[in-house]
């Protein structure tokens, strides 16, 4: 019994719950067209906000398992539950796949266009924790398009259009906070005296000095196109 009452608040914590704020981005296109607040918008919303939360607590639970050996080298990292050995690889991936079905079953209860949103994201996902992240530039494609694909599931979700202008602020937006996030990852280890390649191979094919010039010109373009 004790070791069950431990086990769940691990497995929750390897979800990665507070990750969850980022789908909140879904509201972003209903909000623009001024329509959030009706009813059947709404309630689409958020269908599509407790769908991407599935799909990316699925998507995180893979990826610890895969990565468990390189976290347990990171400062922060090694306290992941799968990392740490709080949480079992087989019993992430078993509720990794019940969040997935789960995701997939929940987009139909919207529009037919949230299902294939849903399903171009996990594959990007899943295409990037069993290889892409290892991919310099190619990495940062997909994280940022994950962003991109939550701003897309809530006009998908509610059947509102969405500009061209919309899908670039969102982008390079997007690509703004990754790139902020490397460089923000390859300087702590540096700062540390860690060494790079250890926790994550892509980050030997990055400087600083590059990750700067991703991140201000990300930022120049999407005030630009705002």
């Amino acid at each position: 019994l004790y070791s069950r009452a431990v086990a769940i608040p691990a497995l929750v914590k390897a979800l990665r719950p507070k990750q969850w704020a980022k789908n909140v981005l879904v509201v972003a296109a209903p909000f623009a067209a001024g329509r959030l607040l009706e009813p059947s918008v709404a309630a689409n919303v958020a269908v599509a906000f407790v769908a991407f939360c599935l799909a990316s607590s699925a998507v995180y639970l893979l990826n610890d398992v895969r990565d468990a050996p390189k976290d347990r080298l990171h400062p922060e990292k090694k306290n992941r539950p799968i990392a740490s050995g709080q949480v079992a690889p087989s019993a992430a991936v078993v509720l990794a796949v019940v969040a997935l079905v789960a995701s997939l079953a929940l987009s139909t209860l919207a529009e037919p266009a949230l299902l294939w949103v849903i399903v171009t994201y996990l594959v990007l996902q899943l295409l990037y924790v069993f290889g892409l992240k290892n991919q310099p530039v190619l990495d940062l494609a997909v994280i940022a398009s994950g962003f991109l694909l939550r701003a897309l599931a809530g006009g998908a979700a509610t059947d509102i259009a969405i500009s061209d202008w919309f899908l670039l602020v969102a982008g390079f937006g997007s690509l703004f906070v990754v790139a902020g996030k490397r460089y923000s990852e390859l300087v702590t280890l540096e700062a540390e005296e860690g060494e790079v390649g250890q926790t994550r191979s892509s980050l030997l094919s990055y400087t600083s000095t590059y990750l700067r010039f991703v991140w201000t010109v990300a930022a120049a373009v999407t005030v630009m196109v705002y």
